[in-house]
């Protein structure tokens, strides 16, 4: 094991926070000139001015980066930025933990204090690395950033999203996560984990592990106390250099503990373009049903339609859902719904083929035990195509 955190693909810059911490409208108008230039938004005279300030709060004190508090009105994904240089495609960055799943599926109902025979997969898990590896399989240029441990596990994990054509950047300390999932006869997971190692500071997250990024898709948890400072550092560099948020809710459980109220102060402080919520996350944010967030909100409703929203509540449309022939595992689904999204909107897609697109990864995910599509998937669709 390492003596102390190791980083991967990119230089520590030690205290170097980008000076105060804090970025004038000026830093960050690229991204909403871009919506203005597409058409995709309007702003308000004398509103839309964004201020993103210091990584540990990153409170915005004039309005979002799309919102209805800006004065903005989005209804289809807002193009994102050019190449990364290498592949000629908008590169997503991916933040989380690479995590160890161990998935158990009983063939039959557990035995108080006896065995009962099994299905035990070993697999790479974790929301992010899910989302990063659905969205390389899909044909996006991916970068992975976050977390791993310096270990044996940690290096073999990292080595499989290498080989999935994932740029792998991260900070490697401590020992690799692990995540016991236990999968009932219907699909339906519980899961047990241990994440005590995972954390982020903001000198954990480099300038060149952010450099290029046209999007950054994370998970709410991220802003958690022991990885908080890394995630608005991520969000940050990200916003500066142009690039747009999406953001995943991601747990239930996580909105009950901080509260409806703060849960959506934090989404307005990240002002993510696109949102992902299912629809307990959506019924426990906005309980009366009026949702309302600073971009698109996109809520899943497990095998019914999903139903994507503007900032202001508007109901958009409704995604059908193809039906699968059979649920094994509901792992991952929404990870892989997400990867296949992202991939999709760098792809040049329009909202609706992204949902549909997302519809069919989290469909195949599904299908199998285990959170990650097969190595030899084959894409939605040809790289760039659209019919936008």
């Amino acid at each position: 094991m390492a003596a102390g955190p190791q980083t991967l693909g990119s230089s520590d810059v030690g205290s170097d926070l980008l000076g105060s911490g804090t970025i004038t409208g000026d830093e960050t108008s690229s991204a909403t000139a871009i919506l203005e230039r597409a058409g995709l938004v309007t702003t308000a005279p004398g509103e839309g001015d964004l201020v993103s300030p210091d990584m540990t709060t990153a409170s915005r004190t004039n309005g979002t980066a799309n919102g209805v508090s800006g004065g903005h009105k989005l209804r289809e994904l807002p193009p994102l930025g050019s190449g990364d240089g290498s592949s000629g495609r908008p590169l997503i960055a991916v933040m989380g933990c690479v995590v160890q799943d161990i998935v158990v599926k009983p063939n039959g109902p557990l035995t108080a204090n006896g065995s009962t025979m099994s299905r035990i997969a070993f697999a790479a898990g974790g929301f992010g690395p899910n989302v990063a590896w659905t969205a390389a399989l899909e044909g996006a240029a991916v970068r992975f950033v976050g977390h791993a441990g310096a270990d044996a596990v940690g290096a073999a994990l990292m080595g499989s999203l290498q080989a999935a054509g994932i740029d792998v950047a991260v900070t490697q300390k401590g020992t690799t996560c692990c995540v016991l999932v236990l999968v009932e006869w219907d699909g339906q997971r519980t899961m047990a984990y241990d994440t005590s190692s995972f954390c982020l500071s903001a000198a954990d997250v480099t300038e060149e592990q952010l450099a290029d990024v046209a999007l950054l898709h994370l998970y709410e948890n991220m802003f958690d106390d022991l990885t908080a400072d890394g995630a608005w550092r991520a969000v940050q560099l990200v916003r500066r250099n142009g690039g747009m948020i999406s953001l995943d809710v991601g747990n239930i459980a996580r909105v009950q503990l901080v509260g409806e109220e703060a849960f959506k102060a934090r989404i307005a402080e990240i002002a993510p373009e696109v949102l992902f919520a299912n629809e307990e996350e959506a019924a426990a944010l906005w309980p009366d049903g009026n949702i309302s967030a600073p971009g698109l909100v996109v809520v899943k409703h497990g095998p019914l339609p999903s139903v994507v929203y503007a900032p202001d509540g508007e109901e958009l449309f409704n995604v059908h859902v193809p039906p699968v022939p059979e649920v094994v595992d509901t792992t991952g689904a929404g990870d892989a719904m997400a990867g296949g999204f992202l991939a999709a909107w760098a792809s040049g897609c329009t909202l609706q083929e992204a949902v549909e697109a997302g519809h069919r990864t989290a469909g195949a995910v599904v299908s199998q035990l285990g959170a990650q599509l097969p190595s030899e998937w084959v894409p939605s669709r040809p790289i760039g195509h659209s019919a936008r």
